[in-house]
């Protein structure tokens, strides 16, 4: 399976996943009013918590990472591990593990839960294509990225999205049921969107 494609079924399948369930909890439980609101917020909430906790695992499981201890990958790569070692030493967070992907595609992305134990994945394309200077550039960005925490930040930014859209799709339904039940279906419900 080619980097592209991984990372675009990953990406869709966590979609498709909150979305059915956050979908399906809706249809039952409305129209309930606020507590009907409150519980779909909370609940797409806790998805969202639950998307944050699982997401490395699915991420390792899908692309098949070929992690290398750090004392392996410092002597493969010494040019690598001086740009880590100085990161690690200047911000005081642990040696992110390191992972290859076997692709030829130039790609390198960062994941994990916290700073304390993200991972970082460069593909055989950086290794390849990239010269020791770009290498480290692109190891370098990937490491503001765990030291900045942006695990945390990327879940807040996904959430907030998915919580308007799950307050508009509550709004839409209970305007539409609350047409029929009044006997109207043109009732003026759709007023709220």
């Amino acid at each position: 399976m080619g980097l592209k494609l991984a990372s675009t079924l990953a990406i869709t399948f966590l979609f498709a996943l909150v979305y059915a369930v956050v979908f399906a909890i809706g249809i039952w439980f409305l129209p309930m009013d606020l507590f009907g609101l409150l519980l779909m917020v909370g609940f797409t909430l806790l998805i969202v918590l639950f998307q944050y906790g699982i997401s490395p695992y699915i991420i390792q499981w899908i692309y098949r990472i070929d992690w290398i201890p750090y004392e392996s990958f410092a002597r493969e790569y010494p040019h690598l591990s001086e740009a880590i070692e100085k990161v690690v030493a200047l911000q005081g967070v642990k040696h992110p593990r390191m992972g290859i992907i076997h692709d030829l595609n130039p790609n390198a992305f960062t994941f994990g839960h916290t700073k304390n134990n993200a991972r970082i994945v460069i593909t055989d394309g950086i290794l390849r294509y990239l010269n020791e200077e770009e290498q480290t550039a692109v190891v370098a960005h990937e490491l503001g990225h765990v030291v900045h925490n942006d695990f945390i930040i990327m879940t807040v930014v996904f959430a907030i999205p998915l919580i308007l859209l799950t307050i508009a799709r509550w709004s839409y339904y209970a305007a539409r049921f609350s047409g029929r039940r009044s006997g109207d279906s043109d009732s003026g419900g759709n007023a709220a969107l």
